[in-house]
């Protein structure tokens, strides 16, 4: 499933309305950051250091990008001029820059797709044909041209079944939000537009998904998610999906693609103060990961740099790293219902009635993860141990979260301590996060002698080695700097059975080849290191 890793904050915005936006840079993982209208700032995400910068006294309308084909970067000055420069280019106040009769909106570009120039009239075209002839603006007919009482929001480049398009978002001063697909050559598209109503109900967020099974996505204020094929076969708004009850959608929210199978979404939280960052499924729109932030935005800003997430909140820009994998449809059983019940209380303590409890919630259709948080919770607070046992029993999918809590419980209990280190761990960053806060230095020691003996053992569970890797990663600083003689003990110990384990696989290595060459019937040649003689021969001095 997918997974949000902890936001960060990137740098402060001095002043939030002078703050222009953001676009990828040449290099992979790098940010350009137009600041302010006149300062533009390069960023490494891994670092969060500055690559390079570059100031202005000309105003910039908006954000720096860089054309991949043509290896420069562009900005667009006071709406009418362009002006290019080159990576070493140190400052930017003699640049020549080329005057344009229409007013620019933006430019946009890809990896792949050349720099495209977006007017505010709505007209589209290639910046490297409207640079030689920027004098004569572009021959188009008057249905190319936006209304007049529609204003460009954003523009974005999309790949809707291999033709590229731009991607215009227009308001009108009713509040009317219209969607136009502008072909970037007009030889392979034909241009559309679609308004963005639905009758009694508003608009929360949208975004297209391209690729190459393009659709439309709109969440509406009935918290009701649909998808629309691109280009429009179907009618507005598409098929329903699913009902959306992670974020208040009362509130205005923002949506943002994430590679072919998943997209952000970003929304003020339910019932709560802050807000909440999810990302969910295309096929089933269901959420698979949920980042709390302590502030909800309702001018929130959002772009997307490789497996980062970028986005304005308050007074800084923030980067809330993701990383993607494929989703089960089991893992996501149930996982759009708010939660059990957790002050209701399981009736009867007993095994049987633990069983039965559990069995019953399946039935009902919860996920595994929902019932261990309403089963253990309870159980270790009873601290019922055969309770505890009785759900192992039941239940394969548990939580990190949950094993961490059991083991620190079972410290004292080496049968259930065993078993529940046998239990497999995701073992992401997160993992890390909660051994330090649930596992103190004295109950890591325990675990890691357990650990230790089951390493010491004939049969070694790939789990064992999981645990010991992760109680060491997260209380590395601790066991390194402490002068403590247990845990000097206990980290020779473990240090001794892993010498063991490193030692035989050698062995077990040298065996191998020895083996294969006996499969393969040949006797090895190697002259055995004994005589085969029956008798030795010594010289001995007698005087």
């Amino acid at each position: 499933m997918a997974k949000i890793l902890a936001p960060y904050a990137l740098c402060p915005l001095a002043e939030r309305k002078r703050f222009v936006g953001v676009s990828p840079d040449s290099e992979s993982g790098c940010v350009i950051v137009t600041l302010a209208r006149n300062i533009i700032i390069r960023y490494r995400l891994s670092n969060q250091k500055q690559v390079s910068s570059w100031s202005t006294k000309a105003m910039l309308s908006a954000p720096v990008i860089y054309d991949h084909a043509s290896k420069l970067y562009y900005g667009i000055f006071n709406s009418d001029e362009v002006s290019s420069w080159e990576e070493h280019v140190v400052s930017l106040g003699k640049l020549s820059k080329t005057k344009f009769i229409w007013l620019i909106h933006s430019i946009v570009s890809s990896d792949d797709i050349p720099a495209v120039l977006v007017y505010q009239n709505g007209v589209i075209s290639p910046l490297k044909t409207d640079l030689a002839n920027s004098k004569a603006p572009p021959e188009v007919k008057d249905d190319q041209l936006l209304p007049p009482e529609e204003n460009i929001k954003e523009a974005r480049l999309v790949s809707l079944a291999s033709v590229h398009y731009v991607a215009l978002y227009t308001a009108t001063e009713a509040g009317e939000t219209i969607l136009h697909l502008v072909p970037v050559d007009q030889d392979r598209g034909t241009r559309s537009f679609i308004k963005l109503n639905r009758d009694g109900f508003k608009l929360t967020a949208f975004t297209i998904l391209d690729g190459d099974s393009p659709v439309l996505i709109t969440l509406w204020s009935d918290g009701k998610l649909f998808s629309l094929s691109l280009p429009i076969k179907d009618l507005f708004p598409g098929k329903l999906i699913s009902m959306v009850s992670c974020i208040d959608v009362n509130h205005p929210a923002v949506i943002l693609q994430l590679g072919q199978e998943h997209f952000v979404l970003y929304g003020a939280a339910p019932n709560s103060e802050g807000a909440y960052l999810v990302i969910l499924g295309r096929q089933f729109g269901l959420p698979e990961s949920r980042a709390k932030m302590k502030v909800y935005d309702n001018e929130c800003r959002m772009w997307t740099c490789r497996n980062n997430i970028v986005m304005v909140l308050g007074g800084h820009l923030v980067v809330a790293p993701f990383r993607l994998n494929t989703v089960k449809l089991a893992s996501l059983i149930g996982v759009d219902k708010t939660a059990l019940n957790t002050n209701s209380s399981i009736m009867d303590n007993t095994v049987e009635g633990i069983t039965s409890s559990i069995i019953q919630m399946k039935e009902e259709g919860h996920i595994e993860h929902f019932i261990c948080d309403s089963v253990f919770s309870e159980l270790l607070e009873a601290k019922n141990t055969e309770g505890v046992n009785a759900a192992l029993d039941n239940i394969s999918d548990i939580p990190d979260k949950w094993l961490i809590q059991l083991a620190n419980y079972a410290a004292e209990d080496e049968g259930l301590l065993r078993r529940i280190l046998k239990l497999p761990l995701s073992g992401d960053a997160s993992t890390q996060t909660l051994v330090r806060q649930k596992l103190m230095l004295s109950s890591a020691l325990k675990l890691i002698s357990v650990v230790t003996e089951m390493l010491k053992e004939d049969d070694v569970d790939k789990c064992i080695l999981d645990w010991a890797c992760l109680l060491c990663d997260t209380h590395y600083l601790q066991c390194l700097l402490s002068k403590d003689d247990q845990v000097i003990s206990v980290t020779r110990d473990l240090h001794d059975a892993v010498e063991e384990h490193i030692e035989s696989m050698v062995t077990y290595r040298s065996l191998l080849a020895e083996i294969n060459y006996f499969k393969r019937g040949k006797v090895t040649s190697n002259t055995p290191p004994v005589s085969s003689h029956s008798y030795v021969v010594e010289k001995i001095k007698l005087y």
